[in-house]
């Protein structure tokens, strides 16, 4: 299954180019910022849920909160024969994801009185939203396209 969304800058784009160097230098960063962002998010989970005597639970937690870096990065891997656009969307939405995932973990973006799980069960429920509406866009984006360019 392959998502593909023109773009017009996309006829600009040759091998080689400026602009092509730059969507590989754009790539090469999301990438350790997602490994780098799951890395710490684990860390963050496992410190939360230091005192907890249930191992299961712990893995539970972990596997929740680095599912969106897993999903980010088989979309990296899946999109190679991308737009331009599209791939530098997606490469942007990883490291968006990443930042605010970690900012949300941390502590930075928690209101008092909440309970410690209470963000490592919503950051990954909002990062989940986000992909899913972004994805959602680009499906219609291609629709769109398609029907266009049949008439």
């Amino acid at each position: 299954m392959y998502l593909y969304i023109y773009d017009k800058s996309e006829e600009v784009m040759k091998a080689g180019t400026v602009g092509d160097n730059r969507i590989i230098a754009l790539r090469t960063v999301a990438v350790l910022a997602i490994v780098f962002g799951a890395a710490c998010s684990i860390g963050f989970t496992l410190y939360a849920g230091h005192k907890n005597p249930s191992i299961i639970l712990d893995a539970i937690f972990v596997i929740w909160v680095i599912s969106p870096f897993m999903v980010l990065l088989l979309l990296n891997a899946v999109s190679k024969r991308w737009s331009f656009f599209a791939r530098k969307t997606l490469y942007i939405l990883m490291l968006f994801i990443t930042f605010f995932s970690l900012a949300g973990y941390s502590g930075i973006l928690e209101p008092k009185g909440v309970k410690t799980a209470f963000k490592f069960l919503i950051v990954p429920l909002l990062s989940w939203c986000i992909i899913s509406i972004c994805y959602l866009i680009a499906k219609k984006k291609n629709k769109l396209y398609r029907t266009n360019e049949r008439t």
